[in-house]
C-alpha cells in the first residue's frame, strides 16, 4: 500500500505515536530516550516531534489570523454605522471615528515601525551584517536603511516584499 494511501488505523496509531513523541520531548526526554520508550528510531523519533511542531505552529497561526480578522471586522462595523453622522459633521461621531482609526492602527501595529517594517521586509534578502545587527536588537528601520552603519544604504528593491 503506498505511504499516503495508509489505512485509517494506521494514521491514527502514527498521529498518537507523534503526539506522544511531542509529549515526551515537553517533558525534557531526549530524542534518544524518546526512540526508545517508542520503539522507533531516533530519526523518526526526531521527525515526529518536528511535524507535531509545524502542525501546532499552523493551527496557532490560522487561529491567530482568524482572531485578527475577526478583530478587524469589528471596528469596521463601528466605523460603518456612524459613518452617517460622521459624514453630517457630528463631533462626538468624528471624535469616535477617529478612536475606531487609531484602535485599528494599534491592532495592525501601524504605530510600531519595526513591526510594520518586518512585515514589508523579504528577510531571506538581508545581507549577514543586517541580520547580526537585528539578532543585537538595532531597530528594523535602522538596519534596513543602514543608519546603525553610518554610511549610505545598500538596500536593494529586492529585500521589500
Amino acid at each position: 500500500m503506498a505511504r499516503n494511501q495508509a489505512n485509517p488505523q494506521s494514521k491514527r496509531k502514527a498521529d498518537a505515536r507523534r503526539r506522544q513523541a511531542f509529549e515526551y520531548r515537553m517533558a525534557g526526554m531526549g530524542y534518544v530516550q524518546i526512540a526508545e520508550r517508542l520503539g522507533v528510531s531516533v530519526g523518526s523519533a526526531f521527525n515526529d516531534v518536528k511535524r507535531e511542531l509545524r502542525e501546532i505552529e499552523e493551527e496557532t497561526r490560522e487561529t491567530m489570523e482568524e482572531m485578527i480578522a475577526l478583530e478587524l471586522e469589528r471596528p469596521d462595523a463601528a466605523q460603518l454605522a456612524i459613518w452617517p453622522d460622521v459624514m453630517k459633521g457630528k463631533l462626538k461621531a468624528v471624535d469616535r471615528a477617529i478612536s475606531i482609526v487609531d484602535s485599528r492602527c494599534r491592532l495592525l501595529g501601524l504605530y510600531d515601525p519595526d513591526l510594520f517594517w518586518m512585515r514589508q521586509v523579504d528577510m531571506s534578502n538581508l545581507r549577514p551584517e543586517q541580520l547580526d545587527a537585528l539578532s543585537k536588537g538595532v531597530p528594523v528601520v535602522e538596519v534596513l536603511f543602514d543608519r546603525w552603519l553610518k554610511r549610505p544604504s545598500k538596500l536593494h528593491q529586492s529585500t521589500f516584499k
